[in-house]
Formats: C-alpha cells, sequence, structure tokens
C-alpha cells in the first residue's frame, strides 16, 4: 500500500479484557503496525468516527478495518473467541460511543450495522472506552489497495520490553499483542538494534490500582509514578490535565495533580507516554481515579416553612408529607424530633417522604425543625434545616340563644333580631339563612354578631334554621348551626264534621253525655268551652294542641239547635275563638202493615219467583230494617208521609211448605236521623212454593244398559222413564227436540216411553226434561239429564291411498311385509283379516287411528293374483262397520337377461355392444358400473325397440367396469345381470362395491373373462332381490370362493349344468356353472 508523504496520526484504541481490566495504545501510526491482537471477550474501541470506516472484511479468524485515508487495521483473532465469550467492536470520536454488528455477507465481506449513540453520562458502562477527540480522516492522496506486507506478531517484540514495568505478563494479559509504538527507527527497537548499553523500558506503579476522591476523601492526592531510562521524558494525563516530567538518575518519576492541573469531577485512567532520546514513544496505562468533589443538591419543595405550607387536619389525616428535588440516585433522610424518613431521588431528580401522626404531633399552629441530608452514591453530603408548620385545629364555633325562649313573637318580630355566637377573636364567620347571608368579624371578646332588621321574620311563622361557617389560616374549617321558633299568631277550632253519625244528639247519646273536640296551637296555655249557659275548661290539652271537654246530661236540652264557643291562649299570649252549632232530638217509631204478599200473609210459588214487597210506616226520613228468612234489607222511610218497602228477591226467599219457625217471622227496626231506635211488633207470613215429592232417575230406564249408553239396538225398542210425584200433579218431558210428552200419573207415580221415532241416531248427547205442576199452581224445578246415544262407529277408513301405491304388491313389497293404517272411532276394535287365514286385532287409541302389520310369512304370492282384506270395526257401544279391498299380488320377477353375443371397439379394450336372448323394450335398461362404485346409465345409440341388439358404442365400457343389463316388470320386480369382459388378465369382482347394491341380480355372467370372485351369503343378499338367488354362469378359468357354504341336499331345483349351494342361514343360495370348481 502507498501512502503520500504527509506524516499520519496513530489511530488511538482501548481494549476492556474480559477481566474488566482496560488497556490502551495506538496503532497504525507513521512506520507503527497496522494490526492488534484481541483474545476472548474482550471490548476494542477505536479512535474513529464511522465516516473514517469505509468497509469491514473477515481475513480468517481476523478483521480487518479499511479506512477512508488508505490504512488498514487488522484485529489479528477476533473471531476467535471462546463459546459465550464474543468480541465486541466499537467506534468512538467526539465523546460518543457506537458499537458496530457485523454480518457475514459471504466471500469474507462483512457488512456493518451501527447501534445507538451513547453520549456523556455520569454512570455510562462505556465511559472507559470513549475518546473525545475528533478522529476523522481525510481520504489520502495516491491512495491504492497495493497489498501490504503485515508485520508479523513476534513475541519477541514483548521479550523487549524487559522484565521490569508492565513487562510481558502486562502486555498478554489483556490479550494484546503490542501496546506501544511497533514502528522502526533509533532508539527503541523494532526493525533493527541498538549497539549500545541495553536501555531500562518504562514502567507504572500500581498501574492497575483504582482511587476514588470525594469530598470525605482525607487524601485527596492525584499522583502517578514509576520507573525508567534516566533522562527520558515522561508525559501523564489525566483527564483534561497534563503533567510532565523527566526521570530521574535513580530511574524514578512522579508527577502530581493539584491546584489548577487537578482533574474535575470524573472517571479517570492515568495515561503515561515516555519519548526516548531517539523520539520513540511508549504508552502506558497508569492507575485510575474516580473523582467527585461536588456534594449532591438537595431543595425543599412542598409541606416546608420555607416553601410556605402548612398542614392542616385533612392533609394531617393521611400523615405528614414533605417533597423536594435533588442529584438522582442520592439518599434522602429526613428528621424531625420524633423520628426520620428516608428515600432515593428518582430518575426525575424529585423526591418525597410521609411522616406519621407518630412522629409528627398534631395540634394548634406550631413549627417543628427539620434536616435534610442527601448523600450522593459517593459518599458526599448536603445538610439543610429547615421547619414544619403544623395545625390541625380550627377556630370554635357556636350559636347562642337568639331570646330567652328562642322564639320570636310578634312584638320581637317588630324590632331588630341579634342572632350571636362564639368564635376565635378576628376570625370571620359567614352566617346564612334561608338565601340571605353576611359575614361579620368576631371582636376581641370571641364574639360574633349577625343583624336582622324588623319585619324580617314578620308574617312567616315556622322554624328558622342558621348556618354559620369559618376557615383558620391553615385551610380547616369550622362549622355550627342553629335553629329557632317564629310565632306571631295562634289559632283554635272545633273539630270538624259531625258531633255524631249524623250531627243530631239523640237520646242515648245525649244520656252518656255530650263531649266536644276540637285543636288549638300545640303548648296553649289554657281552653275553654261555653254552651247552654255553661262555661267549662277543657278536660283535656294535649301536647300537640288537641283538646276534649264533656258535657254532663244536666248540660244538655230537651230539642233544637243552640250555639257553643271555645277560646283558646297559646303559649306566647296570644288569643282565638271559635264557634258551632249543636242539635239535640231524643224519640221515634215503626210498624208493619198487617196484608202482606197479596194480601193473605202466604208466598206462594209465582210470588216466590217474582219476589215480595213488605211494606209499613216510620219517622219521615228514619233507616228501617226489614229482616226475613236471614236476609235484611235497609231502606228509608219516606219524607212525606213516613211510608216504607222492602223487597225481597226471589233468590232470597227460601222455596219449600211450612208456617212455623224463624223463616216466616219479618223483624223491622228503625232508626230516625237522630239515631234514635224503634222495633215493630214481628209479622208471620206462610211459604208454599214446591211441587213435594217429585223424583225422576236414570235408573228408572227399562232400556239402557249397564253403560248408560244408548245403542242402535236400544233405541229401536224406544225409552221409558218413569218417577214419584206429589198427588194430584201432571207431569210432561221433553227429549231433545221432540215433546212435550204427557206422563200417566197414578197416585204418587208417573211413567212414560219416548218412542223410537223420537230418538234421533248419529253419535250424540240428548237432553232430557221432565216438569211438575202440582194441583196450587207451583211448578218443579225441571229434572234434566244428558242421555248419551251412539247409534254409528265413525269414522271407520283405511288410511294411504292404494295399497302399495298403485294397487300392487311386488316380490319385493311382499318381502317387507304389509302395514295397513286408518282412523277409527277411540276405544272401537278394528279386525284386518287376509284370504290366508291371517287377521290383526287392533284396538284405537286415544289417537284415534289403528295399524295392523302382515309379515312376509302371512302374506300369498303369485303372479297378478286377487287378495282380498276385510275390515270389520265394533264400537264400544257395541255398533259395527265394515268394508273390504282388493290388491294384486305379482311377486314373480321378469326372466333375467341373458347376453348371446357382445361387440367390442375395433382396439378390443371396450365393450361397445351385446345381443340379448329376447327383443329390447322399455322394460329393458343398461347402466355402467365403475370399479369406483360409481354407476352411470348407459344410452344406447339408435332405436332399439323390436332390436335383440344394444349398441352404446357412444358410451363404450372398459376393461374393469361392469355391465349391467336390467330387466323390470309393471309390478317394479327386477331382474338384472352383471357382464364383464377381459383379454388381458382376470378380472376381480368386488361384491362390496356400492354401485352393485342398487341392482336385484339373479344372473352373473362372467363366461368370457377370466374371474376371480370371493362371496358370502351377506354380500349375495345385498346385491340380490326378495328370493336371495343367484345364478352364477362361468368357466374352468374363473374362480370363486364361497364362504360358509355347502352344497345343497336338494338339487330338484338345479338347471341342468348347475350345482345348487346354500350360504349362511338366512337363505341365500347359488347355482354355480358346473365348469366352475369352487373353493369354500
Amino acid at each position: 500500500m502507498r501512502r503520500s508523504s504527509i506524516m499520519v496520526k496513530a489511530i488511538d484504541f482501548a481494549v476492556r479484557t474480559s477481566a474488566g481490566k482496560v488497556v490502551r495504545g495506538a496503532v497504525a501510526g507513521e512506520g507503527g503496525s497496522e494490526f492488534l491482537q484481541v483474545g476472548s471477550g474482550e471490548t476494542v474501541s477505536l479512535n474513529l468516527s464511522q465516516s473514517s470506516v469505509l468497509g469491514y472484511e473477515r481475513q480468517g479468524k481476523d478483521l480487518v478495518l479499511k479506512l477512508s485515508d488508505g490504512r488498514q487495521i487488522t484485529l489479528s483473532g477476533y473471531f476467535e473467541s471462546a463459546a459465550g465469550e464474543d468480541n465486541r467492536l466499537y467506534l468512538s470520536s467526539n465523546g460518543e460511543v457506537t458499537e458496530v454488528f457485523l454480518t457475514d455477507g459471504g466471500d469474507g465481506t462483512m457488512y456493518a450495522n451501527y447501534g445507538p449513540v451513547d453520549t456523556w453520562n455520569k454512570y455510562s458502562n462505556v465511559d472507559d472506552i470513549r475518546f473525545t477527540d475528533d478522529n476523522t480522516l481525510m481520504a489520502a492522496d495516491g491512495y491504492s489497495d497495493d497489498t501490504v506486507g503485515m508485520g508479523p506478531f513476534a513475541p519477541a517484540l514483548l521479550a523487549g520490553l524487559g522484565g521490569s514495568g508492565l513487562g510481558t505478563a502486562a502486555a498478554v494479559a489483556g490479550g494484546l499483542g503490542v501496546l506501544g509504538s511497533l514502528g522502526g527507527g533509533g532508539g527503541g527497537g523494532g526493525g533493527g538494534g541498538s549497539t549500545g548499553p541495553s536501555r531500562v523500558p518504562p514502567a507504572v506503579n500500581e498501574a492497575n490500582s483504582s482511587k476514588d476522591i470525594t469530598t470525605n476523601t482525607e487524601d485527596k492526592t492525584v499522583a502517578v509514578t514509576g520507573t525508567g531510562e534516566p533522562g527520558e521524558t515522561v508525559k501523564v494525563v489525566v483527564g483534561d490535565k497534563t503533567q510532565s516530567t523527566t526521570i530521574l538518575p535513580d530511574g524514578t518519576w512522579e508527577t502530581e495533580f493539584d491546584g489548577d492541573d487537578f482533574p474535575g469531577d470524573g472517571t479517570f485512567e492515568a495515561v503515561v507516554t515516555v519519548t526516548d532520546k531517539d523520539g520513540g514513544k511508549t504508552v502506558l496505562d497508569g492507575p485510575g481515579f474516580v473523582i467527585d468533589l461536588t456534594p449532591p443538591e438537595v431543595t425543599p419543595t412542598e409541606g416546608f416553612v420555607s416553601t410556605n405550607d402548612v398542614e392542616n387536619l385533612l392533609e394531617y389525616a393521611n400523615g405528614v408529607t414533605v417533597k423536594g428535588e435533588g442529584e438522582v440516585g442520592a439518599k434522602i433522610v429526613v428528621t424531625v424530633e420524633g423520628g426520620s424518613q428516608s428515600t432515593t431521588v428518582g430518575t426525575d431528580g424529585t423526591w418525597s417522604v410521609t411522616f406519621t401522626q407518630a412522629q409528627i404531633a398534631g395540634g394548634e399552629y406550631h413549627e417543628i425543625p427539620v434536616t435534610i441530608v442527601a448523600t450522593d452514591p459517593m459518599g458526599n453530603k448536603t445538610t439543610i434545616t429547615d421547619k414544619i408548620a403544623v395545625d390541625t385545629v380550627p377556630h370554635p364555633l357556636t350559636f347562642n340563644s337568639v331570646t330567652d325562649d328562642n322564639a320570636i313573637n310578634a312584638i320581637e318580630s317588630n324590632g331588630e333580631v341579634l342572632v350571636t355566637g362564639v368564635s376565635t377573636p378576628g376570625a370571620m364567620v359567614t352566617v346564612k339563612m334561608g338565601t340571605t347571608t353576611q359575614t361579620v368579624e368576631t371582636n376581641a371578646s370571641g364574639t360574633w354578631t349577625a343583624r336582622y332588621p324588623s319585619g324580617t321574620f314578620a308574617g312567616n311563622d315556622g322554624d328558622r334554621t342558621f348556618t354559620a361557617t369559618t376557615v383558620d389560616a391553615a385551610g380547616n374549617p369550622s362549622s355550627a348551626t342553629h335553629t329557632m321558633k317564629v310565632d306571631t299568631t295562634t289559632t283554635v277550632n272545633f273539630a270538624a264534621g259531625n258531633l255524631t253519625a249524623d250531627n243530631i244528639i239523640n237520646a242515648d247519646e245525649a244520656n252518656a253525655g255530650v263531649t266536644l273536640t276540637g285543636t288549638a296551637e300545640a303548648g296553649s296555655k289554657s281552653v275553654s268551652v261555653q254552651w247552654n249557659g255553661v262555661t267549662l275548661p277543657v278536660d283535656t290539652l294535649a301536647a300537640d294542641g288537641n283538646w276534649s271537654v264533656k258535657f254532663p246530661t244536666s248540660a244538655v236540652q230537651a230539642t233544637g239547635t243552640t250555639t257553643a264557643t271555645v277560646t283558646a291562649i297559646d303559649a306566647y299570649g296570644n288569643s282565638d275563638t271559635d264557634v258551632r252549632d249543636i242539635t239535640v232530638d231524643r224519640s221515634t217509631t215503626v210498624s208493619v202493615n198487617p196484608n202482606q204478599a197479596g194480601g193473605d200473609n202466604i208466598i206462594m210459588s209465582t210470588e216466590a219467583d217474582a219476589g215480595v214487597k213488605l211494606t209499613g210506616l216510620a219517622e219521615r226520613g228514619a233507616k228501617v230494617e226489614v229482616t226475613f228468612q236471614g236476609t235484611t234489607h235497609t231502606v228509608y222511610a219516606s219524607e212525606t208521609d213516613g211510608s216504607w218497602n222492602a223487597t225481597f228477591s226471589s233468590a232470597e226467599i227460601a222455596r219449600g211448605t211450612y208456617d212455623t219457625g224463624a223463616n216466616t217471622v219479618v223483624s223491622v227496626k228503625a232508626t230516625d236521623k237522630a239515631g234514635n231506635t224503634a222495633t215493630a211488633n214481628p209479622h208471620i207470613l206462610t211459604v208454599d212454593t214446591e211441587v213435594n215429592p217429585f223424583t225422576a232417575g236414570t235408573n228408572s230406564y227399562n232400556s239402557i244398559k249397564s253403560d248408560k249408553v244408548l245403542n242402535n239396538d236400544e233405541a229401536a225398542n224406544g225409552l221409558t222413564v218413569t218417577g214419584t210425584v206429589e198427588a194430584g200433579s201432571s207431569v210432561k218431558l221433553s227429549f231433545g227436540n221432540a215433546g212435550p210428552f204427557e206422563a200417566t200419573v197414578t197416585g204418587t207415580t208417573w211413567t212414560y216411553t219416548i218412542p223410537a221415532a223420537s230418538i234421533p241416531g248419529g253419535d250424540q248427547m240428548v237432553k232430557l226434561t221432565v216438569t211438575a205442576t202440582d194441583k196450587l199452581g207451583n211448578i218443579s224445578t225441571p229434572y234434566t239429564e244428558m242421555i248419551d246415544i251412539d247409534r254409528v262407529v265413525t269414522p271407520f277408513t283405511r288410511s294411504g291411498g292404494m295399497i302399495g301405491d298403485d294397487g300392487v304388491l311386488n316380490a319385493v313389497e311382499v318381502a317387507n311385509g304389509l302395514n295397513l293404517n286408518g282412523t277409527g272411532e277411540v276405544g272401537s276394535t278394528v279386525v284386518v283379516s287376509l284370504p290366508t287365514g291371517a287377521t290383526q286385532t287392533i284396538e284405537v287409541g286415544s289417537s284415534g287411528t289403528w295399524t295392523a302389520s302382515f309379515t312376509a310369512d302371512q302374506l300369498p304370492r303369485g303372479d297378478g293374483t286377487s287378495m282380498k282384506i276385510d275390515f270389520k270395526a265394533t264400537d264400544l257401544a257395541g255398533n259395527t262397520a265394515s268394508f273390504s279391498e282388493t290388491v294384486t299380488i305379482d311377486t314373480v320377477a321378469p326372466d333375467s337377461p341373458d347376453i348371446t353375443t357382445f361387440s367390442k371397439n375395433t382396439a378390443g379394450t371396450d365393450l361397445v355392444g351385446v345381443k340379448l336372448d329376447e327383443a329390447i323394450n322399455s322394460d329393458f335398461t343398461f347402466h355402467r358400473v365403475g370399479a369406483n362404485g360409481s354407476h352411470t346409465e348407459i344410452q344406447l345409440d339408435g332405436p332399439t325397440t323390436g332390436s335383440k341388439w344394444a349398441d352404446f358404442e357412444s358410451s363404450p365400457i372398459p376393461e374393469g367396469d361392469y355391465l349391467v343389463v336390467s330387466h323390470a316388470d309393471d309390478a317394479g320386480n327386477d331382474s338384472s345381470t352383471l357382464f364383464l369382459t377381459n383379454n388381458t388378465g382376470t378380472s376381480t369382482i368386488d361384491l362390496g362395491n356400492a354401485g352393485l347394491r342398487d341392482f336385484d341380480f339373479t344372473t352373473l355372467d362372467l363366461t368370457v373373462a377370466k374371474t376371480s370372485m370371493t362371496i358370502s351369503a351377506e354380500d349375495l343378499i345385498a346385491i340380490t332381490g326378495p328370493e336371495n338367488t343367484l345364478v352364477i354362469k362361468g368357466g374352468a378359468d374363473d374362480s370363486i370362493t364361497l364362504q360358509d357354504a355347502q352344497k345343497a341336499a336338494d338339487q330338484g331345483s338345479a338347471p341342468a349344468g348347475f350345482t345348487l349351494y346354500t350360504l349362511g342361514d338366512d337363505g341365500a343360495s347359488i347355482y354355480l356353472d358346473d365348469d366352475i370348481q369352487p373353493t369354500f
């Protein structure tokens, strides 16, 4: 690499080892080394800005930084750290520190991302690797990328440092190869050797030590000492201060920083630069210094006397809290006489503590001395004093009585009214009454006065409430209330309403004495009443003002109206009067007219039905109470002539025949308007309102059986009804809309037979009514009874349309059995009979429906055979109904299609046509069934009716799929033949194929395909019709396995060339071609 001839400055570095030791030096200076050895778990900081680095490159285990001025720095072993001890790289310039995050881009290229900038911070964890100098490099003239040989890392260089001072161990401890100047030139070694006496290597005493200096430190000296070659110069930098000296002849040197050269607060590490006589420089680390000589700031902000705060009662309830500001992290201790509270200044620079009530006592205003001590983390302290003011006792506040009796009367309300109370002298008191508010000052004697002008309380009696409030200087509130009475008037009254119920004093009331009542003002001194010349003080005068006085009989006049006067004096001397009129009446009379109930004093049935009016005389306007047979009617005598009448309704008169007893007596009582009473002499009435005896009962019905239902047979004989009746009476009957009929009466017995023609048909309830009339004209209460007539069975039907939906039962329908449903009369019995002799007897339930079920074994078989079904129902009354229906039985399936010839496409792979043994018509269908279970109906090509050929070249069937030919008759019976071809190998038929189970197979034609198949009874039943029989045609090349099968003992039904086998226990059978040899 070529550089310009301009002298370049070395790049300062700082390395923090895994042990926490920081080693400083310079690299890439003029003629110096461009590499820096890095250990494991170390942090490297270079005094470079981000813009000074053009790129990063990985070379093996080394990291190479290419700088903008053409230089490069190699961090040797940067990528050779132990597990969990990654190395870290920072760039620092102008006091800022930025971490470099590297990503491997491949081929040695490294991509850099930069972390957040860390600026000065008192307790930053990167302050020890921070550089304050600006070291932004300029692009170098004549820069090129020529490879420059890197000086090897030579332990011999370390040996050249000698055995004293930094020495080999110190250099290696930080994981560094070379810490000082490694460049060539005179004096210090490098490329050439020295021929003179060996040089004493420089060293710093106690280079690894660190000293804290605070206001509490007794020895505040900042001194750095060491050894070296006499005469060489030493420059020591601590912070921003520099001291220089020369090594003494005895090989020692010393620098001390004081006065203006004393470093300011901060954390420093001494940097020692030793210059030999040839100008070579050696940079050494010196001891560390942590200097903090600034005591922490602390300032009260709230709760102190200095902040003009006083703790009042409301605030005191939660303890006494004081607040302030100070140095972040400093410990604060606040001490009062009762104890201390401590805290730490938060990150926002504020603090607060709270004292309990036990530590600071409440009470009248007093000030408590306070000491505040702030101690920062370095132990520097600041102490200040202040006071806490406490006042938790509010002003006293009370009311005095407004007057002697705490009330304002009429005279007092006409003058000025003073409302007074007591509080602390000088306290401002706010007094509120209603909407009126005034503020007054408490005088020196502690009395406050609120003045209300004349007329303030006039014309509005009642309580007045005053509220007084005051607040002391600490903000403690006080309040008091006081209520006084305003009373300038009084009242007295007689009680409102009547003295008696009618406001007339009658004889009984006069004899008991007359009590007058009323109300005066509560607390009145006296109440008296004057009546008929007699004045009496009241007998009772309650606290609420209610009063009463009783005048004796001697003071009550005989009759007429007079006036009473009441006078009251209240507690405040006010008086009032009231008057009322009083009326007296002491006697009355009443009587019953002699001829009642039509003039004969006998109540007949028609009279009882119409109601009976009773009459008499009483005092005009009197209340008359008329009682008969336990019922009392209250009426009022006429104001004109004193007559009265009371009507007793039909419901209030007991029917029957009687002339003695309580139910014949009429009692009358009269009460006049004054309340006087009189009773009339008893009056007797005779009662005769009934036909007695008169009966009719269902037990007399000669033609109704024990079920109490008149059925059709019973109704044909008529219905006889009998009973008893009062001698001399007549009896009439009606039955529904028939009648009336006159019964035959013999003595006390009557009878009548209702003719059959008058008995309605159907199923209904008919009302029977019987009435008797005695010789006096009384008519009996009609006897009624509902007669249950049931002469038909209804309903009785079969439901569901034609049997089998089309009037025909095919083989499948017969095999499934026959269910017949219908409706019937609840409780009736239905019998369904078949010509086979099978019958079903069903009782119709509450739903009104019936079901008869016949099994397949109970049904006949045949080909177009008619079957007559008989239905009969008998209801609970014994009535019957019946009907019949005929259905056709067709259980014979058409012949199975027989394929005689087939055709395939030219490739020989697809089946495209077959020839049957009979002409094709609409009863034939053709389907393709896939090996996957699908099946599709095949539309034949061209007309086929009348032809035996079925062509389906447009819908070919590939090998592996099946052709199914079905033949169905009109009844729905079906026969299907399965046919397949195979030119290439053996076909395996899976009878579990879902597509095959949609057909009723009678034949499997395997004649033109080598076939393998296993069949069980379950498989056979699933693919065949009701007969569960299958014919299998084939040859010797077919492999058929029969499960749970045996050769039938009776081969009589087997066609020639076939053998009958049975499978399982459910009647499944196979006719197997004799050319096929089955396995079991």
